[in-house]
């Protein structure tokens, strides 16, 4: 045997073998074999601390135990998933959804992460939306990897949950310029408040707002998939842990969880994931260079009682990894956050706010009553409606007039909500081709869903794809040198057959919606457009991006579906979708 090869023992349950090898590859072939592990399962081997140590770096002679790392059970649960620019794909529990998708949550997209920054560095204009999701995915893999190779600790879905939407929210109270407008412009104003302390006052608006709408919706289920008191008390915990000692009266937890208070808002080392992603976004926004593996730490972080309590710890090889996260930190903050140039424009930001404040009234969105710009910073309702646009309005808000008493004024604020809500227009499907003209198919449309969607409630937008040259073949054009020759040359069209090229270069796909969000309406107006299709011969239609093979069984459900809703609806068509739109969602309660 080599003398290069490595001798080590390992644990699976009551299980216990000896290895010998060279290569980490090798390493790994024979402990599938040893222990029946299939090609796809997969594994980890951890240390005598609990930390997981990649195969490449085992320790000769060294003791090590086998866990099957097949996730906790929101891995057969329902995920929301979006695309980040620094972490990649992002996936969270669904229960997230009902907070993203509320007025106060999308309000983040307006409040830039690093306040000025952006003016002093051009690339900084990440947002607290981002952050927020990207903390509270750090938050999730933190706490699940936790859970899965500690299990002593008990941390149950419920936990996992709670310390993502923690994550999620922890930001809500964020005011305009960011630190800036509670660490300067309130106690300017004399308000005695901190973001962290709007946060929780958002949050429970949150709560008690939406679950308000799920009842007068006559919902049986709970929008927040059954959070108890206490569940939302430890939420609030994790977001702002309390000034005094941890109790189970004010975190809503047990002693033995209140080490979950560290991910969020480590008060202790300030070592948690609210950092992590911070340092991480905004290192990538600016360019200032900044290097520090976030998987690791987050793969190797384990729960040890420490001063008489437990708590979040690292093995000691990490110790390089977690000195640069505050050496990053420093270096941000003196080439970013506080760049004299940067808290020059700060200030002046800072006293455009409080000048103009006195001027500014915020009119209460419940009771009508118009508050003061002081008084504003206090209320959840009005304080939610101020975000970065606060400073445009200053300076070009006399160049405006607006008649709000115009109807479609109001009409257009109504779209504007429905976005901020996310009540989106239904996506009903889509073909390949485009179409001369938009107001005949609307018209068709209309008719195919027996009257009952009018032509007003279809939108139609046609999209053009192809490699930048139109029809043409791009690549014609690009010279290539070939081995061994000097002069440049055109790929002929030989050359290309050999490479993967589209049949056609340039495509239009038209796509179809519906001017409404309720489930009912889409499925109509589905079947309506799949019948559309039908008629003109059109086979290669696509609804919800799905291929639709439009069959004998399929067109005769669609004509029952169109059958039993056209019953249902007046003998005259109406030409208002609002008034209709109760016919099926009622329907649909009686076959529930």
């Amino acid at each position: 045997m080599s003398s290069d090869s490595k001798r080590i023992e390992v644990r699976l349950g009551d299980d216990s073998k000896a290895f010998r090898f060279i290569t980490a590859h090798a390493l790994e072939s024979q402990l599938r074999a040893s222990f029946h592990f299939g090609s796809v399962a997969s594994f980890e081997l951890l240390d005598k601390t609990n930390a997981i140590v990649p195969l490449a770096d085992l320790e000769d002679g060294g003791t090590y135990t086998m866990i099957r790392t097949t996730g906790n059970d929101w891995s057969t649960r329902p995920m929301w998933q979006t695309k980040d620019s620094v972490h990649g794909l992002i996936c969270l529990p669904d229960t997230c959804l009902r907070f993203i998708d509320t007025p106060e949550f999308q309000r983040l997209r307006d409040l830039k992460q690093m306040g000025s920054c952006q003016l002093v560095y051009m690339g900084g204009h990440n947002t607290r939306f981002d952050h927020s999701v990207g903390v509270a995915y750090l938050a999730f893999r933190m706490v699940s990897s936790i859970s899965e190779r500690q299990p002593e600790l008990a941390i149950s879905s419920r936990d996992i949950l709670c310390v993502t939407v923690a994550a999620l929210c922890h930001d809500l109270g964020h005011g305009p310029g960011s630190h800036m407008w509670d660490s300067f412009v309130l106690k300017k104003l004399g308000v005695d408040m901190s973001h962290e302390d709007m946060s929780l006052m958002i949050f429970d608006h949150i709560v008690v707002s939406t679950r308000e709408k799920w009842k007068q919706q006559q919902k049986a289920e709970d929008p927040f998939d059954g959070l108890t008191d206490a569940d939302v008390l430890f939420i609030k915990a994790l977001i702002h842990p309390p000034k005094e000692s941890y109790t189970v009266s004010n975190i809503g937890r047990n002693p033995d969880k209140f080490f979950l208070m560290d991910i969020v808002s480590n008060k202790a080392s300030g070592l948690d994931v609210d950092k992590f992603d911070y340092i991480m976004r905004d290192t990538y926004n600016t360019g200032v260079r900044g290097v520090f593996d976030v998987d690791r730490l987050i793969r190797n972080v384990v729960v040890r009682e420490c001063d008489g309590r437990l708590q979040m710890c690292w093995p000691q090889k990490e110790m390089e990894g977690i000195i640069e996260i505050f050496h990053t930190r420093d270096s941000l903050h003196r080439r970013v956050y506080q760049h004299r140039t940067n808290t020059s424009i700060e200030s002046m930001f800072r006293d455009a706010a409080l000048l103009a404040g006195p001027a500014i009234q915020i009119r209460h969105p419940v009771t009508g009553k118009w508050l003061s710009f002081t008084e504003a910073q206090t209320d959840v309702a009005t304080f939610t409606k101020v975000s970065d646009w606060l400073f445009k309005l200053i300076r070009f808000g006399q160049d405006f007039r607006v008649d709000w008493s115009d109807p479609r004024v109001g009409q257009a604020r109504q779209l504007l909500e429905d976005i901020e809500c996310r009540r989106i227009w239904k996506f009903v499907g889509a073909m390949f081709g485009k179409v001369d003209n938009y107001d005949v198919v609307r018209q068709e449309l209309e008719k195919c869903s027996q009257g009952y969607i009018p032509a007003e409630q279809w939108e139609l937008k046609t999209a053009m794809f192809s490699w930048g040259k139109g029809d043409k073949n791009p690549l014609e054009n690009v010279p290539f040198i070939r081995k061994n020759d000097e002069e440049p040359m055109k790929p002929k069209p030989e050359d290309l057959s050999r490479v993967f090229v589209p049949a056609s270069f340039r495509e239009h796909v038209l796509y179809v919606y519906v001017k409404s969000q309720d489930d009912d309406i889409r499925e109509l107006a589905k079947t309506a457009f799949s019948q559309w299709c039908t008629e003109r011969g059109i086979e290669n239609s696509l609804v919800d991006m799905s291929s639709v093979t439009l069959s004998k069984q399929k067109r005769s459900s669609a004509r029952l579906l169109t059958r039993r809703l056209s019953a249902s609806a007046p003998a005259t068509p109406q030409r208002s979708i609002s008034k209709k739109a109760s016919s099926p969602s009622s329907s649909s309660k009686k076959r529930k």
